[in-house]
């Protein structure tokens, strides 16, 4: 089974200069926890999550018209719709993250897959359970 069968289709994006009260109610609206951050030409530069605006946002005293570039998190670990589902798995559970964007070979978004989506739109019941037990493991200490 491949990324593009199971992952979902129809989410939303907001521009890095867009305020993070803005990708607040975009949340709240969209029931999401995470929306994909995108330049002005479409192309993915990262992600916030509803826990980078309350942690890199509002706790270290942004207001709600801070940018969303500024606690958005940079770097993030993507796919291609055409990746192997066992193969991203284990890429997420190598990461320990529950929510990969999906993006094509121009790093245009063109869906999302999450934890939840492999554990209920497979046939595979095993496989989310599995991730997420393996993604909420503690890392080793230094």
């Amino acid at each position: 089974m491949q990324v593009r069968d199971i992952m979902t289709t129809a989410y939303e994006t907001i521009p890095a200069g867009d305020s993070i009260y803005h990708a607040a109610l975009i949340m709240r609206d969209e029931d999401v926890g995470m929306l994909p951050v995108v330049n002005e030409d479409g192309s993915l530069l990262g992600a916030v999550t509803d826990r980078d605006i309350v942690v890199r946002g509002l706790a270290e005293g942004r207001e709600p018209d801070a940018l969303v570039e500024e606690v958005m998190t940079p770097g993030i670990i993507c796919c291609d719709a055409g990746d192997d589902l066992h193969t991203l798995a284990r890429k997420m559970e190598q990461n320990q993250v529950r929510r990969v964007i999906v993006v094509d070979g121009k790093n245009t978004v063109v869906g999302v897959i999450s934890l939840g989506d492999m554990a209920t739109r497979t046939r595979d019941r095993d496989l989310g359970g599995e991730v997420l037990e393996r993604i909420s493991r503690p890392t080793a200490q230094v």
